[in-house]
């Protein structure tokens, strides 16, 4: 066994946060073991993309939880609201519309 193994090897839910393809929009990402949940912390910048970019990025991301073997992925904001989480029937991500503030 060696110790030169490459970061994502010895973290992978950090390498995450800088992989390809996260464009600087992921914050933290936290394991729920027990339920096989990955549920990654998204940056504003992730709400002000087109609803389509918002899309294509939550259905990316959720094949890199399900290649990290989670059944579930859960997209939550800086205040810890739910904004996506995978679909219960079928496959794919659903975008939840943010609620206007008062």
């Amino acid at each position: 066994m060696t110790l030169d193994a490459p970061e994502e090897e010895l973290d992978p839910l950090a390498a995450l946060l800088t992989r390809s393809g996260a464009d600087g929009l992921l914050l933290g990402a936290q394991a729920r073991s027990d339920q096989l949940t990955l549920v990654l912390q998204v940056s504003p910048a992730y709400g002000q993309g087109s609803r389509a970019e918002q899309q294509q990025r939550a259905d990316r991301w959720q094949q890199w939880a399900f290649e990290l073997g989670y059944d579930h992925l859960e997209l939550r904001d800086s205040r810890a609201g739910l904004i996506a989480r995978d679909a219960l029937v079928g496959s794919g991500m659903i975008v939840l519309t943010p609620s206007p503030r008062p």
